[in-house]
């Protein structure tokens, strides 16, 4: 896709220093939207960001491509599912009896794009249609599509290479902590514990925390995602939904200017939810008989903000 840097500039020409307005949006919109205030005076910067997505719901039915209108004992049911374009690219789901496919039984297709922005996704189900699938002469099989945008935000601190007082001894050299973020937001997840100073063999243990239940949590040293070796998972009964990060600092931590700790919170909201049911049912011992119904639904109130 191409900007159109001509139709941007054109809204942001009725924009002022507090208001973005943008009288029409596409998928070259969406983005991260920032507003900083600066003080001539002490030179501090306060900045917030806000993260703008935006969506096309498919303007066609799931379709399940492949069905037979019967099929014998024993027969492969060979089914594949293919969303309406959108973007994001549905993500999409089978169900056999009302449980979730076992992977043995699916077949991944990749995404398939094109040139305005939208994807179309498929999914493929196959199996041996033997007698242990039906309950009461009915086999009941459902796909499921559901459009989900993820938002990210994250909150970083950066240990910031001092000077040792005793230079010949590579233990006193340390780190000073810094906060990197001046206004978090609500989704913002949190940064607590540690220290302000760090030597070589120092244990390090922060915890990152977000108020939602529903976020997946996720540090970062230096970009690179830290493995479970590092964590400390909180349990299941446990109110508050955080992640620790555990470790002692080494000479290799110490070998770069600065370390730079993040914490990912990860949201995922679902605006809109598929369905194409298909059922078949045993009209003779030997033989199977199909019918099909579409559903869908739409949550409105899925985005905030």
């Amino acid at each position: 896709m191409s900007l159109d840097y001509r139709f941007i500039e054109q809204q942001l020409s009725e924009s002022n220093a507090t208001h973005v307005y943008l009288w029409k949006t596409d998928l070259d919109s969406e983005g991260t939207y920032a507003c900083e205030v600066s003080t001539t005076e002490s030179f501090t910067t306060i900045r917030v960001e806000r993260q703008m997505k935006v969506y096309v719901l498919p303007q066609t039915n799931l379709q399940i491509d492949n069905k037979q209108f019967q099929y014998n004992v024993e027969d492969y049911v060979n089914l594949t599912c293919i969303s309406g374009a959108s973007s994001p690219a549905l993500n999409l789901t089978w169900f056999v009896n009302n449980r979730e496919a076992y992977s043995h039984e699916l077949v991944n297709y990749p995404t398939q794009s094109f040139p305005d922005g939208l994807y179309v996704a498929r999914l493929g189900l196959v199996f041996h249609a033997s007698r242990e699938y039906f309950v009461k002469g009915v086999l009941q099989l459902k796909c499921s599509a559901a459009l989900i945008l993820t938002y990210q935000y994250e909150a970083s601190e950066l240990l910031i290479a001092g000077v040792s007082s005793n230079k010949s001894n590579n233990n006193n050299v340390h780190f000073s902590s810094k906060n990197l973020f001046l206004k978090p937001e609500r989704e913002t997840p949190v940064i607590r514990g540690g220290q302000a100073r760090y030597s070589v063999g120092d244990l390090l243990y922060k915890n990152c925390s977000s108020s939602s239940n529903e976020v997946l949590l996720q540090w970062y040293i230096n970009e690179e995602q830290v493995n479970d070796t590092y964590l400390v998972r909180r349990g299941e009964k446990d109110a508050c939904n955080c992640l620790g990060l555990r470790f002692h600092m080494q000479q290799q931590h110490f070998q770069i200017p600065e370390l730079k700790l993040r914490c990912m919170a990860i949201y995922h909201r679902t605006i809109a939810d598929f369905h194409h049911e298909l059922k078949i049912e045993t009209e003779t011992p030997e033989t199977l008989k199909a019918q099909s119904s579409v559903d869908k639904s739409f949550d409105n109130n899925a985005i905030r903000g």
